[in-house]
């Protein structure tokens, strides 16, 4: 028999966060002791859900000791009520070993480097559990702890193998035993560490009540109840189960209850799905340039070498973070947007039934559908003659469509939230006893449960992500901002030029800005637009804002002067906007600001039709809106927010002039696409727009939007989302 020692002194005490003070076995402490268990200090539980939840920094090593106690204490309970069962010394510490070492094998942030294989070796499936198996292995044998466990403990080849098969039971048919390590009299101590039977389990007790204590969320599911009225029962077929107490159901709903609310608000969080997405593409840009351990193996092959694999944890992105290789550039970009909280951008996510959505399961079939969905929303024709393409770009450019969007623009992560066994109830598969009959096992049904009990096990989650411009990009901008680039094309006096609304002057008919009349635009009466006095608008000067003929430019009514359908200003036929008498709209000085052709002063022309937008808001309105509601219109109009930033008047020259602004956003997209190298996303300056407010005496906001996806474009995407019937 193994040497079992009695002595708390003998045994080793953790004080664990969740479990309090625990006794850890002489040999469980030993395995402990070596580098192959020491790496899951390194290896965080929650992924990027750290990101988001600040206290969720808890890793599999304190989880792997959770659940080792855990899967002791079930065993011994076993034992203790009901001898009958056989269960000797090293079964008792088998179990307790499997649940030690069950998680070995997990890479790097554990599941978000799962995804990582599976883009990367999508023809042979890398699975976590196999390497907790392999690395089992290959620990007891590089620490000498295979002989120790022999000699002194008794255990023999059946009982190495019975370790394995408690960490990946992986059986095929159910209708055969198939285990090694354990006759089908022992059966049930296959469902203590990783019950594939109900999935009620040591493994998803721990970590249930360790994710709550760290996210700061409550577990209603006790597994101390569990504990006590676990109990061995023989079933019809004279297999032989851990069965619950009768009115215990509720308290086992409630198991996975808590487990589907971790997973939507913690796991699957968009944020911390946003951030794994980032990961994983990190690791994939670095895969074959970042070599480790001596045989210098890419990522994806140290999984096959398990000294190195020892090595890999989540310190890989701060070694590919220090690397001067400049093949590490792609993948350093990304960590240092993770770094700044640049993180990709949700676009949307929708709740499905499982047979709703089509097959999403590989990287291929996501790729066909975002390519099938770009091709929809931007009307992409192929085998179109030059001259059609011609026409076609003409006509796109001049209607002010999408931004030149790409698949490789877009990331779609599929989730499947169930409570464990599929779209079936895993109380079904559960066997329960009465208290007048302990050793009978029966199914409760749900009636006798409750009738407010859930009827559907399972769903599917599709979310959409948007890489992006990285946001370093618009640091360039805000230093353009605050060059002197020559004299203002607008008022001289730093005021804001227009009315107040906030919506860009100006419509898309091709007519001059003005009323329908076709008269310049003003009050009913005719009369100059300015103040209640009648004066014409302009700086505190008394000049006017436009051109030299004296005509007015806007009116009283705080209304925009063309629609407000956010279009840039100007119409698109590429002539200045001005008053009806085609003349250009200049400075006091009475110089247009461009010659005739329409052009825009400055050293940088930009084609009007390519125009910007900017909208500078002033008077009350800025008192009454925040940032957020001028966020949330600015979305409404399919512009999605980029980044903000405040200056002080000192810090800026003519920030009001909407031609300065357009010519410094030129500069800045001609030296961004230089950088970019020809890389997506491709940028237009009309796909921008800039907000500008000031909200004190001193000091004004910028906040830049980039032209996104309209609500019918995600409603095409969720169209080819689902499934054909």
């Amino acid at each position: 028999m193994a040497d079992q020692p009695t002595s708390t002194q003998v045994y080793k005490v953790f004080n664990d966060s969740v479990h309090g003070h625990i006794e850890m076995h002489p040999l469980l402490v030993k395995i402990i002791d070596t580098p192959e268990f020491q790496r899951l200090r390194n290896v965080k539980q929650f992924g990027g859900g750290y990101y988001v939840y600040p206290g969720a920094s808890h890793n599999r090593f304190e989880h792997s000791l959770g659940v080792a106690h855990l899967a002791g204490k079930l065993v011994q309970n076993l034992k203790d009520s009901q001898p009958d069962l056989g269960i000797d010394e090293e079964d008792e510490l088998c179990v307790q070993i499997a649940g030690l070492c069950h998680d070995l094998g997990h890479g790097p942030f554990s599941h978000a480097f799962d995804d990582f294989m599976d883009q990367v070796q999508e023809d042979d499936k890398w699975k976590h559990e196999d390497q907790s198996v392999k690395m089992f292995d290959h620990l007891i044998i590089k620490g000498h702890i295979k002989g120790i466990m022999e000699k002194k403990y008794n255990l023999k080849n059946e009982d190495f193998e019975f370790i394995k098969e408690l960490i990946n039971p992986d059986k095929d048919n159910k209708t055969e035993w198939q285990f090694k390590g354990r006759t089908q009299e022992k059966s049930f101590l296959y469902e203590i560490v990783a019950n594939k039977l109900t999935g009620i389990d040591v493994d998803k007790m721990d970590y249930f009540s360790r994710d709550c204590h760290h996210l700061g969320m409550t577990s209603n599911f006790s597994h101390e109840r569990y504990m006590m009225f676990a109990r061995v029962c023989t079933d019809e077929n004279g297999e032989k189960h851990i069965c619950m107490r009768d009115k215990e159901a509720v308290n086992m709903y409630e198991l996975f209850h808590v487990r589907n609310l971790i997973r939507q608000r913690a796991c699957h969080h968009r944020v911390a799905k946003a951030v794994e997405l980032m990961i994983t593409d990190a690791l994939i840009e670095a895969n074959s340039h970042f070599k480790l351990g001596e045989e210098n193996l890419t990522i994806c092959e140290a999984v096959n070498d398990l000294n190195t694999f020892t090595h890999l944890t989540d310190d890989i992105l701060q070694e590919i973070e220090r690397s001067t290789d400049d093949n590490l550039k792609q993948s350093q970009e990304i960590i240092k947007r993770i770094r700044d909280r640049d993180l990709y951008r949700y676009v949307d996510g929708e709740l499905f039934k499982r047979n709703e959505v089509r097959s999403l399961k590989t990287t291929k079939e996501k790729k066909d559908l975002l390519e099938k969905w770009i091709k929809k929303i931007t009307n992409q024709q192929t085998n179109l003659s030059p001259e059609e393409q011609q026409l076609k770009d003409f006509l796109d450019k001049k209607t002010n469509q999408h931004p030149k969007l790409s698949a490789e623009d877009f990331r779609i992560v599929v989730i499947d939230l169930t409570y464990g066994m599929e779209e079936s109830n895993p109380i079904d598969s559960l066997l329960f006893y009465k208290k007048n009959q302990p050793d009978k096992s029966y199914k409760l049904s749900k009636a006798k449960v409750s009738h407010m009990l859930p009827g559907t096990f399972a769903e599917t989650r599709v979310m959409l992500f948007y890489k992006g411009l990285p946001k370093k990009h618009v640091k360039t901008l805000w230093e353009k901002l605050k060059q002197v680039s020559g004299e203002p094309t607008g008022a001289v006096s730093g005021e804001p030029t227009g009315d107040v609304s906030g919506e860009p002057t100006g419509d898309v008919s091709g007519e001059p800005t003005g009323d329908v009349s076709g008269e310049p635009t003003g009050d009913v009466s005719g009369e100059p637009t300015g103040d209640v006095s009648g004066e014409p608008t302009g700086d505190v000067s008394g000049e006017p804002t436009g051109d030299v003929s004296g005509e007015p430019t806007g009116d009283v009514s705080g209304e925009p002067t063309g629609d407000v359908s956010g279009e840039p200003t100007g119409d698109v036929s590429g002539e200045p906007t001005g008053d009806v008498s085609g003349e250009p709209t200049g400075d006091v000085s009475g110089e247009p600001t461009g010659d005739v052709s329409g052009e825009p002063t400055g050293d940088t022309p930009v084609d009007p039709t390519d125009k910007g937008i900017y909208i500078h808001l002033e008077g009350e309105i800025t008192t009454s809106l925040t940032s957020q509601q001028i966020i949330n219109m600015c979305e409404d109009d399919n512009y999605q927010f980029f980044d903000d930033k405040t200056f002080e008047y000192t810090d800026l020259q003519h920030w009001t002039n909407a031609e300065m602004w357009e010519r410094k956003l030129d500069a800045w997209l001609k030296e961004v696409k230089n950088e970019l190298d020809g890389k997506k996303p491709d940028l237009e300056l009309k796909d921008f727009l800039m907000v500008s407010y000031c909200f004190n005496t001193t000091l004004i906001k910028f906040m830049l939007f980039y032209k996104g996806l309209s609500k019918i474009d995600v409603k095409e995407f969720w169209d080819l989302v689902k499934a054909k019937h």
